[in-house]
């Protein structure tokens, strides 16, 4: 999704998820789906994966904090996304 989306300043939860038997891969941001991309390669378990950066090399990083972050071996509904959100609220602290 566009980063236009993102408002500094402001918490934002980020989840993708992704079907390995549909080789489908949807993002959502605050709880709303934003893409779905059908036909994406599964990944190698043998490969490192990154986490707030598009590669390893340490291009696309995201700038601000990582709250947490966690993976799934099921892949999360629109239902279980909102919810997620909603609990992900208590996280923030205000300055």
């Amino acid at each position: 999704f566009a980063s236009s989306n993102i408002t500094i300043d402001q918490y934002h939860l980020i989840v993708v998820t992704y079907d390995a038997s549909t080789t489908t891969m949807k993002s959502y941001l605050d709880g709303v789906l934003m893409n779905t991309n059908t036909g994406v390669a599964n990944h190698s378990r043998a490969t490192p994966e990154a986490i707030g950066a598009q590669n390893l090399t340490g291009t696309g990083e995201f700038n601000g904090g990582m709250v947490f972050a966690s993976y799934s071996d099921e892949v999360l509904g629109l239902a279980d996304i909102q919810e997620l959100n909603t609990a992900a609220q208590s996280l923030i602290v205000s300055p």
